[in-house]
């Protein structure tokens, strides 16, 4: 709700935490959890009191099973004005390299309400004064997508497995 929503948000400014607007948000409908990397983290002022620790391991991301730090619950606000919601959400930090900054997955996705459009990079979402929208940028999104390739290339190589950047031709 709303006044919990202010009530996390005093918290965070009486710690001097907040806010922090991130950029490089990858929208995740495949993600099972929220993901923040650390090197975001850090540069967001965060403290390591705040993380709890994580037994579970995250898959996906190299293809081998990564051990987050901890999660670590964080206030999210979308939209802007008037046509703006916040929750808590937990996020699992991962120290791994990425051209994004975070990831929202499938709990942020559910909690918000949130409908995507993807063909036009568009999210919406319902408010108490009607639906948010927030449009992402094409070429921010093809930059961290290069920088996505780059980094999993360089994780092939590493094993020894040849991964082609992009496909001339495929058979229908």
């Amino acid at each position: 709700t709303r006044k919990e929503s202010s009530a996390a948000s005093d918290v965070y400014k009486r710690q001097g935490l907040g806010p922090a607007i991130v950029k490089k948000v990858l929208i995740d409908n495949g993600a099972s959890v929220n993901v923040l990397f650390y090197n975001t983290f850090s540069k967001m002022g965060l403290s390591m009191d705040n993380v709890r620790a994580s037994k579970n391991k995250i898959h996906g991301f190299t293809g081998v099973p990564t051990q987050p730090i901890g999660v670590v619950d964080l206030l999210v606000e979308l939209g802007e004005g008037k046509k703006q919601v916040s929750m808590m959400q937990s996020f699992v930090i991962i120290d791994s390299l990425s051209g994004y900054n975070a990831f929202l997955g499938i709990p942020a996705l559910a909690a918000f309400k949130i409908a995507l459009a993807p063909w036009c990079l568009t999210m919406k979402f319902p408010t108490a004064n009607g639906v948010g929208v927030i449009k992402g940028d094409p070429q921010e999104s093809r930059d961290c997508y290069m920088a996505e390739l780059i980094e999993a290339r360089k994780y092939d190589i590493k094993k020894d497995v040849e991964t082609p950047l992009c496909i001339h031709e495929a058979p229908l």
